[in-house]
């Protein structure tokens, strides 16, 4: 086990790499979560904004947007 730890004499090399790899894979997936929560909550706050009889019309662009609001109600 110590061989495997010790990667042949590269493990200062191979370790940081690793590390580097996950925190940036993390960080891309926070931040992909972050970023689809503001952009529901804006678009959820658009179409409050909405008069309704806008809303609950089929033909309106955002028609798929009004069932996204009564999901989350």
């Amino acid at each position: 086990m110590a061989d495997f730890l010790h990667m042949g004499g590269y493990a200062q090399f191979v370790w940081p790499s690793y590390l580097l790899t996950f925190l940036v894979i993390a960080l891309n997936i926070w931040g992909a979560v972050r970023m689809h929560a503001n952009a529901r909550e804006r678009a959820l706050r658009r179409l409050q904004m909405l008069p309704a009889h806008e809303a609950e019309s089929s033909s309106s662009p955002s028609a798929p947007l009004a069932e996204l609001s009564k999901e989350s109600a």
